[in-house]
């Protein structure tokens, strides 16, 4: 198996070809089902739609993370807003909430949200510990009906390393209830860098900050935005390459793949098996 996974949207093709040749150890997909070819291929399945959004609807109002009294959201009503009470009609099987809506498609993992936002102004802590009060409902609610989660999701450089011990009961109760983290390594500073100011290897700062830290994935990756086919690029995928057979056990890393340009990117996931 390779260290590397595989990112889907909706409708992909190709797809079962890409995985007999390289076979990737997770399929990370947005709303499609996916039956891996490959028994040891882990899958993560995030659902993206009108009803269910990138990230809950509480993150979009402009005073969430605020106590309650003070025009915010209570994280634990959210989550089991999200996850139980929002629904949505589906022919032949009636109204659904999410938990119900995921098991229409089977995944190993699933994932409730992508990218949250706790940028680094003078809020950033309180809205990682309103994200950890609302990962660890989410997480206590999927267990309840035996699912596992991926969490957190964030984007290249995020989240700010000061938030870090505020989302470290999250990372815990994540690992004892056998979920997984996700983030995302995009190339921010040209060429991929080491240097903790690039925002690179983000998955490292969690290890070490998580003294129970789940396995971790590497969901989305690529040279600048992702799509990035210049030297520096190559540059990009030159970097990975060396940095992927140095990754700890239980860390997989992600090579870009859009909806129908599978076989055109085998070859870089490949050659860095």
């Amino acid at each position: 198996m390779s260290k590397l996974s595989v990112h889907i949207g909706n409708e992909p093709t190709g797809l079962q070809d890409f995985e007999r040749i390289a076979k990737p150890a997770v399929i990370y997909s947005i709303n499609n089902t996916v039956t891996p070819v490959n028994r040891e291929t882990i899958t993560i399945r995030r659902v993206q739609n009108d009803k269910w959004h990138r990230l809950p609807d509480a993150m979009g109002q402009p005073n969430y993370f605020k106590p309650v009294a003070q025009g915010g959201i209570d994280p634990i009503v959210a989550a089991r807003n999200e996850l139980l009470l929002k629904k949505m009609y589906v022919p032949k099987r009636g109204n659904l909430n999410l938990i119900e809506f995921w098991k229409l498609g089977r995944a190993d993992y699933y994932a409730p949200y992508n990218e949250p936002v706790l940028g680094d102004s003078v809020d950033h802590i309180a809205k990682a510990q309103w994200l950890n009060d609302y990962t660890c409902e989410a997480l206590t609610i999927a267990r309840v009906y035996g699912l596992h989660l991926s969490i957190f999701s964030f984007a290249s450089g995020n989240p700010h390393p000061d938030t870090l011990p505020h989302l470290a009961p999250a990372a815990s109760l994540c690992a004892a209830y056998g979920g997984i983290i996700d983030v995302h390594e995009y190339g921010i500073d040209g060429p991929l860098m080491s240097a903790r100011s690039s925002g690179a290897f983000g998955y490292r700062r969690l290890i070490e900050a998580f003294d129970e830290c789940p396995p971790i994935v590497v969901s989305e990756a690529g040279a600048g935005g992702g799509y990035n086919t210049s030297l520096r690029g190559a540059a990009w995928v030159a970097t990975w390459h060396v940095a992927v057979r140095l990754m700890p056990r239980g860390v997989w890393c992600w090579a870009r793949v859009l909806s129908n340009s599978i076989k055109a990117r085998s070859l870089a996931l490949i050659t860095a098996r």
